[in-house]
């Protein structure tokens, strides 16, 4: 950690399916740490087993199949659910590990559109845990009139579209699993963040190379970022930017390279880079199937849950080696 400080996170911006918040007094690898986990180790619910009794779309049957398992399905109850693999109640799928959904549509007409709003949860009688798994219909786009539940237009996400006379009937099981498992678990569409810009100079060599009337030259563009001390006539850093509150400008770098260069400088020689940033810019969007707000406490648990494992294993091969030693 670059200070003793506990690291912070502010939240700027947050809807239902995004966020924009700063995480502040940590480092490098915390900032991917929350990111990686986010992607891959946030569980979700997702159709993963399909059963297809009839298929005469122009679709191959895997090609449907494919587009079930990126249907986001609605995963804010999916701590109670079992993995399938450690189910102590079935040894294939069951109501508490899977969640079952049919979908049968055949075209009369011209030409109809199959779309994530025919799935029908057919468990959703067996249990609220099980009716709580919906298709999120996310279309892309704002309305006029939103739905309550997300805000966007909710006319379902389109699977296959049917010519007069041909039918898709099929049964699809929905299971937990995470992002490292496959991307249809993935809770995130996409998350980032960026940093400060990290640049600043070395004074000892500007003030060596520049002369009074360049020093001078230079703090005019540096947005007070720089100020000439009036004891010296040394060039030294304002408080506001030692603070952090800002950075110097690109014009002002730009500026010093012109001025080093009339010098006879070098540069690179002047810029410093920070490779050691301690505030962090993060967007996160998700697929709707959690909150961002649950995505991110998702993400804090599965790292807290990890130290926790992590130092119970250290503590535990200390001992032994103190056992063999003594």
């Amino acid at each position: 950690m670059p200070n003793a400080r506990t690291p912070s996170i502010h939240i700027n911006r947050q809807t239902f399916n995004e966020m924009d918040f700063i995480i502040k007094d940590t480092d490098t690898s915390v900032a991917n740490a929350i990111r990686r986990v986010a992607i891959a180790e946030v569980p979700t619910m997702a159709i993963d087993l399909i059963h297809m009794q009839v298929n005469t779309s122009s679709l191959h049957d895997e090609v449907l199949a494919h587009r079930l398992g990126l249907v986001p399905l609605t995963s804010h109850r999916v701590d109670e659910f079992e993995y399938t693999r450690d189910c102590p109640y079935c040894s294939d799928h069951c109501s508490h590990c899977s969640v079952t959904f049919d979908l049968d549509v055949q075209c009369t007409e011209e030409a109809l559109t199959v779309t994530s709003q025919d799935l029908v949860n057919t468990s959703a009688l067996e249990s609220q845990l099980a009716a709580s798994v919906q298709p999120v219909h996310f279309s892309g786009e704002y309305n006029s009139t939103p739905s309550e539940e997300n805000g966007l237009a909710s006319n379902g996400i389109v699977l296959a579209k049917l010519a007069k006379g041909q039918r898709i009937r099929l049964t699809a099981i929905a299971k937990k699993g995470v992002g490292k498992e496959h991307a249809k678990w993935s809770p995130v569409c996409t998350i980032s963040y960026k940093t400060d810009p990290t640049v600043q100079f070395d004074l000892n060599i500007l003030n060596t190379l520049l002369s009074d009337e360049a020093k001078r030259a230079l703090v005019k563009s540096s947005d007070e970022c720089l100020a000439i001390d009036p004891k010296s006539n040394q060039l030294v850093y304002e408080t506001a930017f030692t603070l952090g509150r800002i950075s110097l400008p690109l014009d002002c770098v730009k500026k010093m390279t012109l001025l080093v260069l009339e010098g006879l400088g070098d540069p690179t020689q002047v810029l410093e880079y920070n490779n050691d940033p301690h505030q962090f810019y993060f967007s996160l969007e998700t697929t709707g199937a959690l909150s961002s707000e649950d995505v991110l406490r998702h993400t804090f648990r599965v790292i807290q849950t990890k130290l926790n494992q992590l130092s119970a294993h250290l503590q535990s091969t200390v001992q032994e080696n103190l056992n063999t030693l003594f």
